[in-house]
């Protein structure tokens, strides 16, 4: 019997070179696959969506002092998965995952606004 009882939001940011950066914040609650259905809906072209809109920290290359902003670079992260976990919530918002779907599926409605450097 599984004891998973966390949800976690695993995302990148990803430059037009494909270069990479992981992120990956856990939600009180449980995993269901809808709320990744609902998540993905509410993204732009399915995957991209702004970090900073919904409280989840950005993972911008240009953010570490080993990288230089470039014309690869923009301020959409991705969307890859939500999981399963037993691991502790790390939201700061001490959000469930339920309440992390819905505010998603809010400022989606509203409007993504991308930032960056």
């Amino acid at each position: 019997m599984s004891s998973e009882s966390n949800t976690a939001l695993v995302y990148l940011y990803r430059d037009a070179h494909n270069y990479q950066e992981w992120g990956e914040i856990v939600f009180a609650g449980k995993w269901c696959e809808t709320y990744g259905d609902r998540l993905r809906a509410a993204c732009k072209h399915g995957q991209n969506f702004a970090a900073h809109q919904v409280g989840v920290p950005t993972v911008f290359l240009y953010d570490d002092p080993k990288w230089e902003f470039s014309s690869a670079d923009h301020g959409w992260h991705e969307f890859f998965e939500l999981r399963a976990t037993d691991e502790v919530p790390t939201d700061a918002g001490e959000r469930s995952i339920e309440e992390f779907v819905d505010q998603f599926e809010d400022v989606a409605a509203e409007g993504w606004v991308i930032e960056g450097p």
